[in-house]
């Protein structure tokens, strides 16, 4: 087992959260750092901290000049396809086993996915497929990177199948996550600086609705002032232990029940 990363973790936030019907999970960048893959702001290798994602990723910049920001994206692809899940992926999975969770991510890698989790919600797109303009049809892109593909149905131009800067979300993914978070009992809240909205309400949400709110990143973020607990570590060291510490009370509950029941 991984060792703890927090042992004066608060008894009462475990029994919370091993008592919880419905766990809500939001995961972002930070979720795949242990991967090999670099978070978008923080850290000396951070995706845009020396490129203005306007120019390479967003709206206005794939009219402009479509294959710069499809030259950007399909590469980052092939570098998150070279990656494996974490053991904060792997631990996620094993709790969905055990627990009803409903897993919401900002991340555009599919690591849940391969870990094992079988139900994610991806809010900003996903980098495996590209899609019509036109037509939505969904595809996997060609192998060269440098150019740019149209739709083998209407002839359109492809892009990739993630939001861009200046994009509006899907409104339909929106409401989804307000309704988790509404319904769920709380919420684990991985690797994600909370600034990019408006997934960022979602957890200022919980806390509006008295949720039992828990933080998961090794640095300070908007979210730590209103967490009821964080572990200020990796998602795949700190995750690991808390699905073990929640798996284990789950298995012995059960058995304590039966144990008070007998004459």
């Amino acid at each position: 087992m991984p060792p703890i990363p927090r042992p004066d973790f608060p008894e009462s936030t475990l029994e919370r959260l091993a008592a919880a019907k419905h766990i809500a999970e939001l995961t972002r960048a930070g979720m795949s750092a242990d991967s090999g893959l670099p978070t978008y702001r923080s850290g000396p290798d951070a995706v845009w901290n020396n490129v203005d994602p306007s120019e390479v990723a967003s709206v206005d910049a794939r009219r402009r000049q479509p294959l710069k920001v499809w030259t950007r994206l399909m590469t980052m692809r092939e570098k998150m396809l070279a990656c494996e899940p974490n053991a904060g992926h792997l631990a996620l999975a094993r709790l969905a086993a055990s627990f009803q969770v409903t897993l919401i991510t900002q991340n555009i890698d599919e690591l849940h996915e391969l870990a094992g989790s079988e139900t994610v919600r991806h809010m900003h797109g996903q980098l495996r497929t590209v899609v019509c303009v036109n037509c939505r049809q969904h595809a996997l892109p060609h192998a060269d990177v440098t150019t740019l593909m149209t739709c083998t149905h209407c002839g359109k131009c492809m892009r990739p199948d993630v939001v861009l800067f200046h994009e509006m979300l899907n409104g339909k993914n929106m409401k989804f996550a307000e309704q988790t978070v509404r319904q769920s009992d709380a919420l684990l809240v991985v690797g994600t600086s909370a600034q990019v909205f408006p997934i960022a309400s979602l957890p200022v949400l919980a806390r509006r609705k008295r949720k039992l709110l828990v933080e998961i990143n090794p640095n300070p973020t908007q979210v730590t002032s209103i967490a009821d607990e964080c572990l200020r570590i990796t998602a795949a060291i700190g995750l690991p232990w808390l699905v073990d510490t929640l798996l284990e009370r789950a298995r012995a509950a059960p058995a304590a029940s039966a144990s008070r029941s007998k004459p």
